[in-house]
């Protein structure tokens, strides 16, 4: 039976560094966050910015003014160590070894990575090859742990089953620098039923049965404007989609999850005279005390 979490839960969202990384603590502070996520470049560019000994003291510095608590990184989007082609499974180890160095230097714990898409060559294959590249990237990159994310399932995405998940850190030597972060709108959409007292109990039987309940380092708080089972990868603000206010009121009120970082990537504007992102957070600390 799942209990009520702490009192102040650590909430955030994924948020620009338009300007600079540590830009990216004053936004989250507007916001009422206290933990967030961020790109550590282009998450659609292989190219990799110059990063002084300044930007990371700006970064540290910022970080200890706004007391964000965690800071977690997320992976480029080009990324995709699930596919057929070596090239490219070679220039995303590249990528994730500079990722993992950068996060270290900025002193970020985890790197979220989707574990990509297999372009036709078929999940049993891809899996080990994912984690062969995890394995590879963590023994260059002594300190960055990284956390599979799951994923919708959408086209030939990998990850869409906690069993893929599990797979994937068991073939990549299981370590404590392996984790998962959870995504609330990719669970749902690939049918893991988080409206439902049901679908949550099943669902967390699943994850415990895995093995995977102590690895869940962050969780994507998302709401879903797909179906359940629609393997369509759209968020909703929370409440707004099909998971609802029940759903996310059980997720923040898990004590397994009570320490978890819990990050959005709603989408961004004005929610009436406040920002999306303060509107959302506001919501998720109020479901965690009803």
């Amino acid at each position: 039976m799942a209990k009520p979490a702490q009192a102040q839960p650590l909430v955030g969202a994924h948020m620009s560094i338009a300007g600079g990384v540590y830009r990216a603590f004053a936004r989250a502070e507007d916001a009422g966050a206290d933990c967030m996520q961020v790109f550590l470049k282009s998450n659609v560019q292989w190219r990799f910015p110059a990063v002084s000994d300044e930007d990371v003291n700006l970064f540290k510095s910022e970080q200890k003014q706004t007391g964000i608590k965690i800071v977690i990184a997320h992976a480029c989007y080009l990324v995709n160590p699930a596919s057929p082609d070596r090239a490219l499974v070679l220039k995303s180890v590249d990528d994730l070894q500079k990722e993992s160095a950068l996060a270290a230097a900025y002193r970020i714990k985890w790197l979220v990575l989707h574990p990509g898409n297999h372009l036709g060559q078929g999940t049993p294959k891809a899996l080990p090859q994912v984690a062969s590249v995890l394995a590879d990237v963590l023994r260059s990159t002594p300190k960055t742990g990284i956390l599979v994310e799951t994923t919708s399932g959408a086209g030939t995405a990998v990850g869409s089953r906690l069993s893929e998940v599990a797979d994937i850190i068991r073939m990549a030597g299981g370590g404590a620098r392996l984790g998962v972060c959870l995504d609330t709108a990719h669970l749902f959409a690939a049918g893991y039923d988080l409206a439902t007292q049901a679908g949550y109990e099943s669902f967390k039987a699943e994850l415990a049965a895995r093995r995977l309940t102590r690895r869940v380092k962050a969780i994507h708080v998302n709401d879903s404007k797909g179906a359940l089972a629609s393997r369509v990868d759209r968020h909703d603000h929370i409440g707004k989609g099909r998971i609802g206010r029940e759903g996310f009121a059980r997720i923040m009120r898990d004590a397994d999850f009570a320490l978890i970082p819990k990050i959005l990537e709603t989408p961004k504007g004005m929610c009436g005279r406040r920002s999306c992102d303060r509107v959302n957070i506001s919501l998720l600390r109020r479901l965690a005390g009803e």
